[in-house]
């Protein structure tokens, strides 16, 4: 599995060289997320319950291990592309030292409120304890994922994509396999979900770090990599990481004030708009994993001094977005009934389908401009515009559910839901064209030409 080299070569094939792993890696790792599901609504309806009470939870230390992921990508691959081997060690050993630290200052107050989260979430008293033993193992759990999400983000930098997705892969379906033990076979029920997520990301731990200690880009010696100061990975930090983090809790914010919305048309409705939803959510990835890959390549170039080969990939990568999407909106439209019906049981079908297709009958054209729009800001996110990516991405939410309340309270019809997404979706055609004048005001050849006159008759 060779190593990448994202400063020379054809732009558009390295970005698939880079996407097409990624997105292989993140399909298992939904398979194995839906698995879980699966296995755990056969343990019967306390644990189906708490995995429901856990998701809030989760979905913030998501927020955190993404921040981490997309900051760690930007070091390191700016230090690759500008050559800087001693300082990558270094960074490395930093992100290890924070991912640890914040992940474990976060875990430590859920451990400590969890009494407190018990009573707000309204855990039933028969299960809350092994509401909170469950909490409990997969906190202490996550300490040792945002370390693999270091590594695996290091080595993806380092151009080493293709191990990285494989280790991943290997990961989810050995996780697979061990629910299906611990859960159905063994018995074991929620605690099966922690001991299998225990040992599939101590082994992928063990052998990520093995790899990255191995290629010789990184030396053993936690506490030698954290001396001195590193001023680059605090930067990154707080230009990426807390943008990144925020735009994920908007995200939340976002759904909750979209169910609330659904809420007025009764349980069917919800449930319908869910399914859709979850179709949604699949169709997002390859736009959030398509801007990562133009990070990472973007980033190596920054570093090497190649602006005008990072304003092309930027442009390249935008393009591919729009040739990914344009078939798959396409195919999301004309498939949205089969598509939904997976999510329902045929005697449940006739109720809650209306709606699902509902939705994507008028959504899913849009997703051609939705995709790209993703693509734009995980880019802007790692290219030092974090926060106006996460002023668009509020923008983006707030507007919807304003105007969705507005419209729905004024129809009365579900419908004008559907379409206030769709509407907002299609004029994120301004948020590309704000992210290409970004862009382009920073990384363009006539940018840098303009310098270059300057210095000269400045000389």
């Amino acid at each position: 599995m060779g190593r990448l080299d994202y400063v020379h070569g054809n732009i558009t094939k390295l970005l698939y060289l880079t996407f097409i792993p990624m997105l292989i890696a993140s399909i298992v790792n939904v398979v194995m997320v839906v698995s879980q599901a699966v296995f755990i609504g056969q343990v019967g309806g306390e644990a189906v319950n708490i995995r429901g009470f856990y998701l809030p939870i989760s979905f913030f230390m998501t927020a955190l291990l993404e921040a981490m992921q997309l900051s760690t990508q930007v070091v390191l691959a700016k230090r690759k592309g500008a050559g800087q081997q001693k300082q990558i060690a270094q960074s490395f050993y930093r992100f290890l030292f924070f991912g640890l630290l914040l992940m474990g200052m976060f875990g430590v107050l859920i451990i400590v409120t969890l009494p407190l989260l018990t009573t707000f979430f309204g855990v039933d008293a028969a299960y809350a304890g092994l509401f909170q033993r469950f909490v409990s193992g997969m906190v202490v759990v996550e300490l040792i994922v945002v370390m693999n999400i270091v590594i695996a983000a290091s080595l993806r930098a380092l151009g080493k994509v293709n191990i990285a997705s494989f280790i991943a892969v290997m990961g989810s379906v050995l996780n697979i396999a061990l629910m299906y033990y611990f859960i159905l076979v063994r018995g074991m029920g929620l605690q099966g979900i922690v001991l299998a997520f225990l040992i599939t990301s101590s082994l992928q731990f063990i052998a990520s770090y093995s790899y990255i200690v191995w290629l010789k880009e990184i030396p053993i010696g936690f506490p030698r990599g954290i001396r001195g100061k590193d001023e680059m990975v605090t930067a990154i930090l707080r230009g990426v990481g807390v943008p990144v983090f925020l735009s994920y809790c908007s995200i939340t914010l976002g759904l909750l004030l979209f169910n609330l919305i659904m809420e007025s048309f009764g349980d069917v409705a919800v449930g319908g708009y869910g399914a859709a939803y979850s179709i949604q959510t699949l169709v997002i990835i390859p736009g959030i994993l398509l801007g990562s890959a133009m990070g990472i390549v973007m980033n190596q170039n920054l570093g090497s001094g190649k602006l005008e080969r990072v304003f092309a990939v930027y442009k390249k990568g935008i393009l591919q977005a729009f040739y990914f999407y344009l078939p798959l909106s396409l195919f999301v439209f004309l498939l949205r009934e089969p598509l939904a019906s997976v999510f329902f049981r045929a005697a449940d079908r006739e109720v809650f389908l209306p709606y699902a297709v509902g939705y994507l009958a008028i959504v899913a054209p849009t997703y051609l401009f939705m995709g790209p729009m993703l693509t734009t800001l995980i880019t802007l996110e790692q290219m030092g515009k974090g926060m106006k990516a996460l002023g668009m991405n509020l923008t983006y939410f707030l507007l919807i559910a304003l105007l969705g309340w507005a419209v729905t309270t004024w129809t009365n019809d579900v419908s004008s839901f559907y379409w206030t997404v769709a509407f907002c979706n299609l004029i994120g055609i301004s948020g590309l064209y704000y992210g290409y004048r970004l862009m382009h005001a920073e990384f363009s050849v006539s940018r840098q030409e303009g310098e270059e006159k300057e210095m000269v008759s400045g000389a």
